[in-house]
C-alpha cells in the first residue's frame, strides 16, 4: 500500500465519528434517537444533549420508536405507535387569518390515513411518546392494557405512558397541540388538540393554489424552487407536517430541558440551516418562499 494512503488512513481511524462529516439524513445524532447511548460516535448523548433517552440498556434500537418491521399499525409506514383515528375530527386547525384561502379555511381537515396524524402521536403534547406496538421482552420496562410495550425514557415513571408535557413541561416547544397564554406559557397540556396557532395542514395545494394563484406558486414551480424538497400527499396535492419536516434529518442541534444545545458533531452551515427538521434550509425564507409568494 502506499505509505501516503496507509498514513491518511491510519489518522481517520483515529478520529472519533462525530468529527466527521455527518450526513444529512442521520437520525442517530438528532432527538428523535430516543434509545439508549452513552457512547458520542452512536448518537446523541443522554442527559446532556436530549431531554428523552431510554433508561434500559437493551434499548439500542432507533427506529423502533416510530417504526416496526412486523405487525405494524397502521401499516404504511410500518408504524409502531397508537394512533386513534377516531380523534381527527378534534384537532382545532389554523383557519382564522383573513389572508387565507377559501380552501384552507373550508376544507382543512386531518385525514385518518395522512401522514401529519402520525407526526401528531408524540408532537400533539397529549398522546403517550413511550407506548409502542411492538419491542422485544429485555426492552419492555411494563406492558400497558393493550399489550403495548411502556419504556422508560428517564422520567423515574417506569410504567406510566407519558406525553411530551408530562416528561419535560412547558420548556418543549414541540409539544404544538397545547393552547398557550400570551406570553407563549402552556395552559391547557392535557387538552392537546389545538393547533390554530401553527401553519395550516391538511387541506389541497393545488386547490389553494387555484384560489390565489397570485400568492402561491404552481406546483411545477415549487419543485424547482425547493428542489424537489417539498413533498405534498395524495391525488389532491395534501399539504401536511412532512411537507415541510424531515423527522430523519441531522441539523446539528440537541435539547436539554427544553433549552436547544450545539451538538459541535462537524454540523455543516447549510444543516444547520435545516433546524428544526427542515426539508431543505430556511435562509432567506427559502423554504417559505417555495410556495408563498411575496
Amino acid at each position: 500500500m502506499n505509505k501516503t494512503i496507509a498514513v491518511i488512513l491510519s489518522v481517520i481511524m483515529m478520529v472519533p465519528i462525530y468529527a466527521l462529516a455527518i450526513s444529512d439524513q442521520d437520525i442517530r445524532f438528532t432527538v428523535h434517537n430516543f434509545a439508549y447511548n452513552t457512547d458520542t460516535s452512536n448518537g446523541v448523548v443522554n442527559g446532556t444533549e436530549r431531554d428523552f433517552n431510554a433508561n434500559n440498556p437493551s434499548v439500542n434500537q432507533v427506529c423502533i420508536f416510530c417504526h416496526t418491521p412486523h405487525n405494524a399499525a397502521p401499516a404504511i409506514p410500518l408504524w409502531n405507535k397508537t394512533i386513534d383515528n377516531s380523534m381527527t375530527a378534534q384537532y382545532q386547525l389554523y383557519t382564522s387569518s383573513q389572508t387565507l384561502t377559501n380552501t384552507v379555511k373550508h376544507n382543512s381537515s386531518l385525514s385518518a390515513t395522512g401522514v401529519s396524524l402520525l407526526c401528531l402521536t408524540c408532537h400533539d403534547g397529549k398522546t403517550a411518546i413511550n407506548v409502542l406496538h411492538n419491542a422485544k421482552d429485555s426492552e419492555r420496562d411494563a406492558t400497558d392494557g393493550n399489550g403495548d410495550a411502556i419504556i422508560d425514557l428517564g422520567n423515574g415513571a417506569v410504567a406510566t405512558p407519558l406525553s411530551i408535557f408530562a416528561f419535560a413541561g412547558a420548556k418543549y416547544p414541540s409539544d404544538i397541540g397545547a393552547s398557550r397564554d400570551g406570553s407563549g406559557r402552556i395552559i391547557d397540556p392535557e387538552y392537546g388538540y389545538n393547533l390554530t396557532d401553527d401553519h395550516p395542514i391538511g387541506f389541497s395545494y393545488t386547490a389553494a393554489q387555484a384560489d390565489a394563484p397570485t400568492k402561491l406558486h404552481a406546483l411545477s414551480e415549487v419543485a424547482t424552487l425547493s428542489s424537489n424538497t417539498v413533498r405534498f400527499y395524495g391525488s389532491d396535492n395534501r399539504v401536511e407536517c412532512s411537507s415541510c419536516h424531515n423527522p430523519h434529518v441531522f441539523y446539528g442541534y440537541g435539547r436539554t430541558g427544553g433549552a436547544r444545545v450545539r451538538l459541535n458533531r462537524g454540523e455543516t452551515p447549510e444543516q444547520l440551516a435545516r433546524t428544526p427538521f427542515l426539508v431543505r434550509d430556511n435562509i432567506g425564507s427559502g423554504l417559505c418562499l417555495s410556495c408563498h409568494i411575496k
